[in-house]
């Protein structure tokens, strides 16, 4: 009321003195507070953009973070790096034959493009070490899912396309920030995912960065004729879980990445459970 009070002795006034008044000037503002209080939906929207900021912010830090200490890097350089080289590809220009087996092919690069960071659908995390037709299977059904419901084919950070074979190190370094930068985490499980250490960290990385678990999603791979068998053997990798017990290439990556982990929980047990 006082609202309107205000506007109607603004009116008066300015009619008198045949001049603008000042009161005019805090008539907007005022106006669209009494909206946004009249107006739950408008307070429930703005409260959900201004959390989802905030979040997204955050998350952002978080990665920048664990990739600082994956890379021994400073964090802004890790950031200003993967900025630059974060490439995403559509799924149909992906074939069997080109994630069959993790020998290099520079050609793959080629079919990846250069996009900014949050503008990929899906970060897909794998074993190369799983069987490659369980594995596409898996993927293809994942693919399957995000047309029904998005009715478009999805764009997808996969490592064979999108690391640069030329300088494999420095988008290793960028990896916690280009899984940050997808809208959904896609883990293709086999028998051998939780024995992986790289895969652990991308599994680390998306828990330490505060990602909603409605962001991941986990396909099976089982092999044709030995599904039964292959679950039983997930299930008991799952319950036997220990991170100091996975395998990687590098010795040195493998007691760096094993007390980043440690940093963050405060012990390997914490981490495990």
């Amino acid at each position: 009321l006082q609202i309107w009070l205000n506007l109607l002795w603004a009116s008066v006034w300015s009619v008198k003195c045949n001049n603008f008044s000042y009161r005019f000037c805090w008539m907007p503002p005022k106006l669209l507070l009494v909206v946004f209080i009249a107006r739950p939906d408008i307070r429930e929207r703005y409260h959900a953009a201004l959390l989802s900021f905030f979040e997204g912010r955050s998350q952002d830090r978080a990665a920048a973070a664990v990739a600082a200490m994956v890379g021994q890097c400073p964090a802004s350089e890790l950031v200003h790096q993967a900025a630059s080289r974060f490439r995403c590809l559509e799924l149909p220009a992906l074939c069997f034959e080109d994630i069959s087996d993790n020998a290099p092919n520079p050609n793959l690069f080629e079919k990846s493009c250069p996009v900014q960071l949050h503008q990929c659908d899906a970060f897909v995390s794998h074993s190369w070490h799983d069987d490659a037709k369980a594995k596409w299977s898996a993927l293809q059904l994942w693919r399957k899912a995000f047309v029904a419901a998005h009715g478009r084919e999805p764009k997808v950070w996969i490592d064979k396309c999108c690391i640069d074979q030329a300088n494999i190190e420095a988008d290793l370094r960028c990896l916690p920030i280009f899984l940050n930068g997808c809208q959904q985490f896609v883990v293709l499980c086999g028998t051998t995912y939780l024995s992986r250490l790289w895969c652990i960290l991308e599994l680390f990385t998306f828990v330490q960065i505060g990602r909603k678990a409605k962001a991941v999603h986990v396909q099976l791979v089982l092999r044709e004729h030995s599904e039964e068998e292959d679950l039983v053997t997930i299930e008991q990798r799952f319950n036997s879980f220990d991170a100091r017990d996975c395998t990687c290439f590098k010795a040195e990556d493998k007691d760096r990445m094993l007390s980043i982990i440690h940093a963050a929980f405060g012990s390997m047990g914490a981490f495990n459970t």
